[in-house]
């Protein structure tokens, strides 16, 4: 298991420096293109089992910053209203979109 941690992190660095030279693409994009080349990769139960644990955490850390954004758009309201009332839609907006991809990733 240690060694196929190992070649994942590999791996992804690997494609991650391949796929930086794409400068047309934007990072979001590309974590999206890695991510699938990874999944379309792993064929053994204990790769499977790897990618699977690793799109969960990272619905988990999705959530966990929507949480964060809902929480602080919630939160005390503290110097201008206007200032206040756009950063409260920008970190709902942020909440949603986290949600959202969080979605994707727990269907994994």
């Amino acid at each position: 298991m240690k060694n196929f941690t190992k070649s994942i992190i590999l791996t992804l660095t690997a494609l991650t420096i391949s796929a930086s030279s794409l400068s047309a693409i934007d990072q979001s994009t590309k974590i999206q293109l890695l991510e699938e080349a990874l999944i379309e990769t792993a064929t053994t139960p204990a790769q499977m089992n790897a990618v699977s644990a690793y799109m969960k955490n990272v619905a988990q850390e999705k959530l966990e910053l929507a949480k964060e954004y809902r929480d602080r758009a919630n939160g005390p309201k503290a110097g201008k209203v206007a200032y206040k009332n756009a950063e409260k839609r920008d970190l709902l907006k942020k909440a949603a979109r986290l949600e959202n991809e969080a979605k994707s990733y727990q269907k994994y």
